[in-house]
């Protein structure tokens, strides 16, 4: 094989921009939510989130209406990882309160 040893000249090119694009992510939820447990931070802080039993139970719903209608059931993926779930929403949710 040939090696290549030309030489290569640079190239202008204009400076890059981002696009002025409209987010279609949801906001961040202002109220708590509907089923809320809460629990303690490493912090000592009181955290609110999602009940994992509440999200167990819409997917057990899920799963009759899966089962009923000849679809996939999902029992063991989304009902095992309720409480990660939930506790990772807590983080991505998070505001940060001003201390007086």
């Amino acid at each position: 094989m040939a090696a290549d040893t030309s030489v290569v000249e640079k190239v202008e090119a204009p400076a890059l921009k981002p696009l002025s694009l409209k987010s279609p992510l949801a906001p961040t939820p202002k109220n708590p939510p509907k089923y809320a447990v809460t629990i303690r931070n490493t912090q000592g802080q009181d955290v609110v989130l999602a009940d994992p039993n509440a999200t167990r139970a819409l997917v057990a719903l899920m799963d009759v209406h899966a089962v009923n209608g000849g679809a996939a059931c999902h029992w063991g993926g989304p009902a095992a990882l309720a409480e990660a779930m939930a506790a990772i929403h807590a983080i991505m949710f998070a505001t940060q309160v001003a201390l007086a």
